[in-house]
């Protein structure tokens, strides 16, 4: 009987080696790549007052502004909105959430819009020119 309980014992303390090997998950490529839009919009511009007789107008004037944005994987990263007559407004994740687009990259269309995608090295122009501060890249 004495012997049996050795080797339930023996059994028991079986070699700690493990034989497994670790796998670096895979990234799919679409979460992860960077992509750059540019896309012209326009607006009425606001109702003023006429000078002349005090009377409130609607001026009909169309207002034309730019909103270039930076997409990582579906999610937006940084967006510029640019405005006539008023100071461009730079907005980056993490920091300036409440006031960014919500949309997943998929659901905005951006991707069918002929001539909206533009190089990295023009959003960045564009970025640095403004005051935007760098960013470093993360990557998998």
């Amino acid at each position: 009987m004495h012997g049996n309980r050795e080797i339930k014992q023996n059994n028991n303390t079986t070699s700690t080696k493990c034989k497994c090997t670790i796998i670096a998950p895979q990234v799919n490529p679409t979460l992860t790549m960077e992509r750059y839009f540019k896309v012209p919009f326009s607006r009425p511009a606001d109702i003023y007052k006429n000078n002349n007789n005090g009377l409130i107008t609607d001026s009909r004037v169309i207002q034309q502004g730019l909103w270039y944005a930076h997409f990582n994987g579906q999610w937006i990263q940084r967006q510029i909105e640019m405005h006539p007559n008023k100071t461009p407004i730079l907005l980056v994740a993490g920091r300036d959430d409440l006031h960014m687009c919500e949309i997943l990259l998929d659901q905005t269309g951006l991707t069918c819009k002929k001539g909206a995608e533009i190089l990295e090295s023009e959003f960045e122009t564009v970025w640095l020119h403004l005051g935007g501060a760098p960013t470093q890249k993360w990557r998998p």
